[in-house]
């Protein structure tokens, strides 16, 4: 109990007093003229009679210590001009001030805080979230983030156990970040989950973007997406493009273990489908196409597969091997080739071509010959083939011939002679190889 009288009596009762002065302070801005709800309800709350509650802190001030609650308190509004508090008045309280939404009702619409400027009535249906901002033409955005607190601050930030952190839905933009700093950046997603996504873009339009970036310096970058697996993904329509790069440079590739990965499109060059000139198909037979017509299936010219033998290297002309003995490189096979035989020739010595190669450029020489004859050159392993690549017609011949010849995969070659009676020395020179 509070003695009757007393220094505790005084220092209560201008504790309730004080109390009693705030109060009417909100009662003031409780009783202004709201602005007509979108929605009028027939049970909308009647306004807080002043006396009623003015006679409650009188009787508390008379011999209660408690405080006074207001049940069934009208929702927080102010005339047109005057700022709405909600909270700590200060804005110095020891907690935030919040807004706490029980949803449990089926409504299309659903937010915890919304802001309109044509009246909560034309709100998108399915707008569902914490916070909305709705404009239609009075302000340039519905939610805008703008941080000044240093180079790693945050404009808006949203988080998501599940779901979206942020969705924007608009007419030009869903999403705008924009930045005026140096290595800074507009928009960043970042997704922790299994099959998160940092940012992801939907476009509905016919000519919409998913996700559209757009950078005015010299050495800036529209879109970046780092990951540890894929740092930007992208799918299109049947007919549309995943990403669309445009400018200067269109696109550019920067990989550390490899510039630009391809994965097997589940479509070959010979499917009877309409083709555009510019295009590149990778097909589950690893055979890298470019179309240089439109039409259907278009022109294609294959680039690279595993069927193909690369591109052509020349390399300073080495000499591989000479079966005439004292003649480099001396530590080959020496004597004149007969028919029937055939030699196995390194086609890596004097280092031009590397392991791996799938053909070489040679220069094959006949001399010393005897009676007509002819060289077969393949790969060691493969069945001699029925052509030759070097014939002569008579003794004594000195003749030359550059052909490509498959190697193996230690860059080796072998050389047969043919004919009947027919014997030869021969000289490998390599000029080139392909890989």
């Amino acid at each position: 109990m509070i003695p009757a009288d007393g220094p505790a009596a005084d220092t209560h009762v201008d504790v309730l007093l004080a109390r009693i002065a705030e109060l009417e302070a909100r009662l003031d801005a409780l009783e202004r003229p709201a602005p007509p709800p979108s929605d009028p309800s027939p049970e909308a709350a009647r306004p807080v009679d002043r006396r009623t509650v003015l006679s409650k802190v009188g009787g508390a001030a008379a011999g209660l210590a408690g405080g006074v609650l207001l049940a069934g308190a009208t929702p927080a509004a102010a005339a047109n001009g005057n700022a709405v508090t909600i909270g700590s008045s200060s804005n110095q309280g020891s907690l935030p001030t919040g807004l706490a939404v029980d949803r449990n009702g089926s409504t299309n619409n659903a937010y915890g805080f919304g802001v309109t400027d044509r009246g909560l009535a034309a709100v998108p249906q399915g707008a569902s979230s914490g916070v909305l901002g709705h404009t239609k033409g009075q302000f340039e955005c519905g939610v805008a983030g703008y941080s000044e607190a240093g180079p790693s601050s945050v404009g808006v930030f949203g988080l998501a156990g599940s779901g979206y952190g942020v969705v924007g839905r608009g007419v030009a933009a869903g999403v705008l970040g924009r930045t005026d700093s140096t290595d800074s950046s507009g928009v960043i997603g970042h997704s922790t989950g299994t099959s998160g996504r940092g940012i992801e873009g939907e476009a509905f339009g016919q000519a919409g973007y998913g996700v559209l970036g757009r950078c005015d310096s010299p050495f800036g970058v529209g879109v970046r997406g780092v990951g540890s697996f894929r740092g930007v993904e992208a799918s299109g329509g049947p007919t549309g493009a995943g990403i669309l790069a445009t400018g200067a440079v269109g696109a550019t590739l920067n990989g550390t273990i490899v510039t630009a990965f391809f994965e097997p499109a589940t479509t070959t060059v010979t499917d009877a489908r309409g083709r555009v000139r510019g295009s590149f198909l990778y097909d589950q037979a690893g055979e890298l196409w470019f179309c240089v017509a439109s039409g259907t299936p278009g022109t294609w010219r294959k680039l690279a597969g595993p069927t193909t033998a690369g591109s052509l290297h020349l390399v300073t002309p080495v000499r591989v091997y000479d079966s005439r003995p004292g003649q480099q490189p001396v530590s080959v096979p020496k004597g004149v080739l007969a028919s029937g035989q055939q030699r196995e020739v390194d086609g890596t010595l004097g280092g031009q071509v590397p392991p791996g190669a799938t053909g070489v450029l040679v220069t094959l020489t006949v001399t010393n010959t005897s009676t007509a004859g002819f060289l077969q050159a393949f790969a060691p392993g493969s069945a001699v083939p029925a052509t030759s690549v070097h014939n002569w017609d008579h003794q004594g011949t000195n003749a030359a011939t550059t052909t490509v010849v498959a190697c193996s995969a230690a860059g080796r070659i072998t050389v047969r002679c043919g004919g009947v009676g027919a014997a030869t020395d021969v000289i490998v020179d390599v000029i080139g190889y392909y890989r």
